[in-house]
């Protein structure tokens, strides 16, 4: 006899696919998967690693940043240069400097200027009030 035979008709068994015709075998139920926890009832489709976005490579030490393009901030830049440059004849014009550098210090790849603008408003403007300051003081104007 062989090994199929001696099994009893009531355990399943291997055997061809159910074709259609006649009682279907026996096939024991199928274990009921547990709950899902709560949270996890949609997963979250993400990319596969090698799909991941490229993020640019970080900058060396000493390598120059990329340059900015023009309408960064390049036009309130060149204004605060023209601002803190102004101050020489009016100091007040050193506070708007003051404040056009402090802006383009925010803007990315801008922060050297906005230290300079910061920069010269602050001397220029502070010369030009005591260059003044002399001049009116002293009468000879």
């Amino acid at each position: 006899m062989s090994e199929q035979d001696q099994s009893p008709p009531e355990l399943p068994h291997e055997g061809p696919p159910y074709q259609g015709y006649g009682p279907r075998p026996y096939q024991p139920p199928q274990p009921v998967p547990p709950p899902v926890p709560a949270g996890w009832e949609n997963p979250v489709q993400q990319a596969a690693p090698y799909q991941q976005p490229a993020y640019p490579p970080r900058m060396a030490y000493g390598q120059p940043p990329a340059p900015a393009s023009s309408g960064d901030g390049q036009t309130v830049q060149t204004v605060g240069y023209v601002m803190a440059g102004a101050s020489l004849i009016m100091p007040i014009l050193g506070l708007v400097g003051l404040i056009l550098g402090i802006i383009t210090a925010t803007k990315p790849n801008r922060g050297g200027h906005g230290a300079a603008i910061i920069c010269l408003s602050l001397v220029l403007g502070l010369l030009a009030a005591v260059f003044w300051a002399g001049v009116y003081e002293d009468g000879s104007y």
